[in-house]
C-alpha cells in the first residue's frame, strides 16, 4: 500500500506520539497538548503524501542549507515551486483542503498552527471541539492511506460516521462562507420585524398611508426579479412576490441556498474581491436591521410609559411608516446579495471593463 511503497515507517517513538495524543485529549483533557502533539504528526503525514502523489521525494528532507523545509504553507498551496500543479487536492478531495484551510490559513478562522507556535492562546482555553475535529481528520487519513487489516472491523465502523463527515465538510471560514453566514444572520433578524410590537392604529393612522407606497415598492421588486429569473439567476417562481417575501417562505428559501456548496478553494483575486463587496453589503444590511429592531423595542417601551418628547414620538412614526417599505427592500437586497455569490465564479470571465461596473 502507500506506506509500503513510500518505506515509511513510524517507529516507536511515533507510536509513543499517537499514545499520547490520544491520552492527552481523553483522560488528560489537555486539548491544547494533545493538539501541539498533533499538528507535527499531521505535518509528516501530509508532507509525505505530498512527496508521494507529486513525484518529490527529495522534498522529505529536513531543511537544509540549501533547500526549505516542506511545510503546512507548501503543502495546501495550488502550485509547487516549480510552478506545476500541486496534485495533493486531488487525491485528498476539496472537502478535506477546506478543512485544513479552514483550521489552519483563513484569517478568521482558528489558525492553530500560528497561534500555538507564537503562544497567542491561553492553552487552558483552547476548545475541545477543535482538537476533537484535528484528531478525527488525522484519523480519517490514517484510514485512507494505511492498509484495511491495519484496522480491526469493529473500529471501521465506528469511523464511518467521522469519515462521512469529512467528505461533506463545507468551509466555515472562507469569505463565501463568511457572507453565506451573514445572510443567514439578515434571515434570522429581519424575521424579528413581524414579532415587533406597535401601537395601537388608532394612535398612529400614518401606518394606513404608507400601504400605496409599499405596494409600489412590490411591483419594482416584482419586475427586478423576473429579470433575475430571465438570467438564469435564481431557482424559485416569482408569480406571487410580495407574498414569497413577506412570509417564511422566502427564509426557506435563502436557508436551501445557503446550504448549497459554493467551490472556494483558490479562489481568484477577482473573485475574492467581489465577495468582499457582497459582505461589505450584507454585514450592512444585518446592522440596519439590527438597529431597528432594537430601536423599535425600546420606542415602544418608551411609548407606553409616555417618556417619549414630541419629536421623539414623531420619529417613532416615521419609522413604523418606513419599516412597510423598508422590509421588502432589504429582503431583495439580501436575495440578490445570495444569488450573486451563487454565480461568483462568473466574475473571473468577464472583460475587465465589465468587471470594475460590476463592482461599482
Amino acid at each position: 500500500m502507500f506506506l509500503e511503497k513510500t518505506q515509511w515507517n513510524y517507529g516507536t517513538s511515533t507510536r509513543w506520539s499517537h499514545a499520547a495524543v490520544l491520552t492527552t485529549f481523553t483522560s488528560a483533557r489537555r486539548y491544547a497538548d494533545c493538539t501541539i502533539l498533533l499538528l507535527p504528526q499531521l505535518e509528516a503525514g501530509l508532507r509525505l503524501t505530498f512527496c508521494a502523489v507529486n513525484g518529490c521525494p527529495e522534498r522529505m528532507l529536513t531543511a537544509e542549507s540549501t533547500s526549505l523545509y516542506t511545510t503546512f504553507d507548501e503543502i495546501l498551496s495550488k502550485h509547487l515551486n516549480d510552478g506545476s500543479q500541486n496534485l495533493l487536492p486531488g487525491t485528498l478531495g476539496e472537502s478535506a483542503m477546506e478543512f485544513l484551510w479552514d483550521v489552519l490559513n483563513h484569517s478568521e478562522g482558528p489558525r492553530v498552527r500560528d497561534h500555538l507556535s507564537h503562544g497567542e492562546i491561553q492553552l487552558w482555553e483552547f476548545p475541545k471541539p477543535l482538537a476533537s475535529e484535528l484528531l478525527g481528520f488525522s484519523i480519517v487519513l490514517l484510514h485512507k492511506y494505511l492498509e484495511e487489516n491495519s484496522f480491526d472491523k469493529e473500529d471501521i465502523a465506528v469511523l464511518y460516521p467521522v469519515i462521512a463527515s469529512v467528505g461533506s465538510y463545507q468551509s466555515r471560514f472562507h469569505p463565501v462562507a463568511l457572507v453565506q453566514k451573514q445572510v443567514l444572520q439578515c434571515c434570522e433578524s429581519l424575521q424579528k420585524w413581524d414579532l415587533l410590537p406597535i401601537p395601537s392604529l388608532g394612535e398612529t393612522n400614518e401606518l394606513q398611508d404608507s400601504v400605496d407606497h409599499t405596494l409600489s415598492f412590490y411591483s419594482e421588486i416584482e419586475q427586478i426579479f423576473h429579470l433575475l429569473h430571465n438570467q438564469g439567476k435564481t431557482c424559485f417562481t416569482t408569480e406571487d412576490c410580495s407574498n414569497w417575501l413577506q412570509t417564511d417562505k422566502w427564509v426557506v428559501s435563502l436557508q436551501e441556498l445557503c446550504r448549497e456548496r459554493i467551490s472556494n478553494l483558490y479562489c481568484p483575486r477577482s473573485v475574492l474581491e467581489a465577495v468582499v463587496v457582497l459582505r461589505k453589503i450584507s454585514t450592512q444590511c444585518y446592522q440596519v436591521s439590527d438597529n431597528i429592531v432594537s430601536t423599535s423595542q425600546l420606542r415602544y417601551q418608551q411609548w407606553q410609559s409616555k417618556t417619549l418628547r414630541s419629536r421623539q414620538r414623531q420619529n417613532y412614526r416615521r419609522l413604523l411608516c418606513s419599516v412597510q417599505s423598508l422590509s421588502p427592500v432589504l429582503r431583495l437586497i439580501i436575495t440578490i446579495v445570495i444569488l450573486n455569490l451563487h454565480n461568483i465564479h462568473n466574475v473571473s470571465k468577464t472583460p475587465d471593463s465589465e468587471y470594475q461596473l460590476y463592482l461599482k
